[in-house]
């Protein structure tokens, strides 16, 4: 992950701007989505429709998302620990790849088990097919310690993934909820506001 706008989660990104980039100022609608300030703005002054549902949206006000936006610069904090999390693994994983023997190999291999352990990073499948075909295929490196040891690692990256994307499924979970949330407050509003009209209005023809 070089830059933020890799892997970046959907409800992170304005559904109504180009280039996928996390949002800088996101702020939610009359119809219940959230969207850029910038980008939204410009789409009410020539719309009043939902960019998204294309219903009619009675009012145009918008509402600071601070929810979501804290979780966006939460989320970009942490790219920056990502980044160097992936060239330590990086490293490891090219040290592995030039062992000169058993001892070696495991002990590359522990290394890796710490780091995954520590960090919670898992490794891609791809990467660690490469990683056993290099062992299997190399007499000198392969035994049952070192098979041992990476069906360890294995495990260990295997787990991970499935924690993370339990934490990212309950994350869409809580998104989702806040958005509902903020979109009942506005609707709320607006009815208010309606209802005071219609007040406002009888007392008029009552005097």
């Amino acid at each position: 992950m070089t830059n933020e706008n890799n892997h970046c989660p959907d409800p992170f990104i304005c559904p109504i701007m180009q280039g996928g980039e996390p949002m800088q100022d996101p702020v939610i609608a009359a119809d219940g989505h959230t969207y850029e300030r910038s980008g939204i703005a410009r789409w009410l002054v020539n719309n009043t429709t939902s960019p998204v549902s294309r219903a009619e949206m009675e009012d145009t006000r918008l509402l600071p998302n601070h929810q979501l936006k804290s979780q966006i610069e939460q989320w970009r904090e942490e790219q920056k620990g990502v980044t160097a999390r992936l060239k330590r693994l990086e490293a490891l994983l090219a040290k592995i790849h030039f062992c000169g023997s058993r001892a070696d190999a495991l002990s590359a291999l522990s290394a890796l088990s710490d780091f995954i352990a520590e960090s919670e990073t898992p490794i891609q499948a791809r990467q660690l097919k490469r990683v056993r075909n290099t062992l299997e295929n190399d007499d000198e490196l392969w035994s049952e310690a070192v098979k041992g040891a990476l069906e360890v690692v294995e495990a260990q990256c295997q787990a991970v993934t499935q924690t993370l994307q339990g934490k990212l499924w309950k994350a869409k979970l809580m998104h989702g909820a806040s958005l509902k949330t903020k979109a009942r407050a506005v609707a709320k509003v607006v009815s208010t506001e309606k209802e005071l009209d219609m007040s406002k209005e009888k007392m008029e023809s009552l005097k």
